[in-house]
């Protein structure tokens, strides 16, 4: 199944999925929330501290597409869930 989108559903930026990965890290830890999207958890450690970018890798991962220079939220991946 292919996902799909709205071109109305709303822009997030990098510092918006960043805040989604730091708070689903918060919930668990950095090795599970790793070990889930398939990365390295000093990858992930990282991202969630502002010293590496939010890769489009990542981002599709946890259920963004890239519009631009903002994503979109269409739903998690079904490897990552």
């Amino acid at each position: 199944m292919e996902n799909t989108y709205d071109k109305t559903d709303p822009l997030y930026t990098e510092e918006d999925i960043r805040a989604h990965l730091k708070a689903r890290c918060f919930a668990c830890t950095y090795k599970s929330v790793a070990a889930d999207l398939g990365l390295s958890p000093s990858y992930i450690n990282d991202v969630v501290n502002g010293r590496r970018s939010v890769s489009s890798e990542l981002a599709a991962k946890l259920g963004y597409v890239q519009d631009a220079a903002r994503y979109r939220y269409v739903g998690q991946s079904p490897a990552s869930t």
